[in-house]
């Protein structure tokens, strides 16, 4: 039952380490694959098609292509109606023996970042304890991806004071870090409460339901 996310996020390491260990609590062991591709490169079904070939390929029986939201940006808007209308085509005449499923992250990655701000710490701390405990996001989806990167960076700097560095503009959170901070991710059920469309990523990375008939809340 090997899956393959299909990512529109060039460090996409995150996605995999999530998937991962929200599958190894199910004690599914088989692999994880991740492939980027700009959501202008699925967003007709003979596009999405050849991503699925390429997971048979693999040997893979779950897709699911995984978009940032991206509210702020009116250039994102028509290119996730593009992909809603291409899914919707590819469920008119699904692959056979592969499930499928379309995931739209709100607003962003780092969004699900800061459904545990704890990881964060730990991920800034390192091996060194830090007496640090940020105050904990509700509803993480109403960030836009500028706000949700300021907040991690924030979260980063008071965790670099207390260790008792002085450079804290040189602290700043950046993309290709988020793997690391998503490996320090501990309770992942609760933070998926915080966020929904991250809940859905769980449920859907199982690859036990089919996105085609249940769709994204």
């Amino acid at each position: 039952m090997g899956l393959l996310l299909s990512v529109d996020d060039s460090s996409n390491a995150a996605y995999k380490i999530l998937a991962e260990n929200w599958r190894r609590q199910y004690g599914i062991n088989a692999h994880v694959f991740v492939e980027f591709h700009s959501a202008d490169e699925i967003e007709t079904v003979s596009k999405m098609r050849k991503v699925i070939a390429s997971a048979q390929r693999k040997q893979c029986t779950c897709v699911m292509f995984v978009v940032d939201q991206e509210s702020h940006d009116p250039n994102k808007r028509p290119l996730l109606r593009r992909i809603g209308q291409a899914f919707d085509e590819l469920c008119t005449d699904p692959p056979k023996d592969m499930t499928v499923g379309l995931i739209v992250a709100h607003s962003c990655l780092e969004c699900w970042l800061l459904t545990d701000v704890q990881a964060i710490v730990r991920f800034q701390a390192g091996n060194r304890g830090v007496n640090y405990i940020p105050t904990q996001s509700g509803q993480t989806e109403r960030y836009t991806p500028l706000q949700a990167g300021e907040s991690i960076t924030h979260i980063m700097r008071q965790v670099a004071r207390q260790r008792g560095a002085r450079e804290l503009k040189r602290v700043r959170y950046e993309k290709s870090k988020s793997g690391e901070i998503a490996e320090q991710m501990q309770e992942l059920a609760t933070a998926a409460q915080r966020n929904r469309s991250l809940a859905y990523f769980f449920e859907m990375v199982v690859c036990d339901q089919n996105g085609c008939e249940y769709r994204q809340p």
